[in-house]
């Protein structure tokens, strides 16, 4: 069996076993603080721009979030959904990374690691959408790094929405992503020019 197959049957069966784990006591968690305060902000258009813009304490994607399953389908503990699906992709696109600068090895062990991983799981079973804030700069990184040349400008302006999106749901994600925008914004660089930049953000340049 040749390895690209044993890695995808890997990262198949930890994709599945890892959704499983974060389904398990997803309703019957209670609700955090946060989510509470989503619930209650999140009934009308309103009522989230009062809170986003007026109050300036939480950017406005997170409540979108919740505002639509909440509309939709009239059921608070629904609002867990978004970060159960961003959980079990994140599985898949950390073994792709990982992958991507390791090789097959590193992406099938990758993908066992978040799937089993406490945290990861914990994060998956509440609607305060860090998980998702997350996934999107995990899709960032991946747009970024390395570019094919044909859609590089594409997947630059993909690479850049993410992170934007990313940082529309927690204000946290601001300060991870100027990590994310350094990546990108190096990428857009030629070799030459990208290596003086290197140089001179680690204080080596002549």
């Amino acid at each position: 069996m040749n390895s690209d197959r044993v890695f995808w049957i890997g990262v198949l069966l930890a994709c599945i076993v890892g959704f499983g784990l974060r389904c398990y006591g997803i309703w019957e968690n209670e609700f955090w603080t946060d989510e509470l305060v989503a619930i209650r902000t999140s009934h009308t258009m309103g009522s989230i721009g009062d809170h986003c813009f007026q109050r300036f304490s939480s950017p406005p994607l997170r409540y979108l979030l919740t505002w639509v399953f909440l509309d939709y389908f009239h059921e608070d503990r629904l609002i867990r959904i978004p970060s159960l699906v961003a959980g079990t992709l994140a599985i898949l696109l950390t073994a792709l990374l990982a992958r991507r600068w390791f090789g097959n090895g590193a992406g099938f062990w990758a993908s066992w690691a978040v799937s089993l991983n406490p945290w990861m799981i914990a994060y998956s079973q509440d609607g305060r959408m860090h998980i998702v804030a997350m996934f999107f700069f995990l899709c960032s990184i991946y747009l970024a790094i390395p570019l094919p040349t044909r859609w590089k400008r594409l997947t630059l302006f993909l690479g850049g929405f993410c992170l934007a999106l990313s940082s529309a749901i927690t204000y946290a994600a601001v300060i991870v992503c100027f990590g994310g925008l350094l990546v990108v914004m190096l990428e857009s660089l030629g070799p030459s020019r990208k290596e003086w930049a290197v140089d001179v953000l680690t204080f080596t340049a002549p």
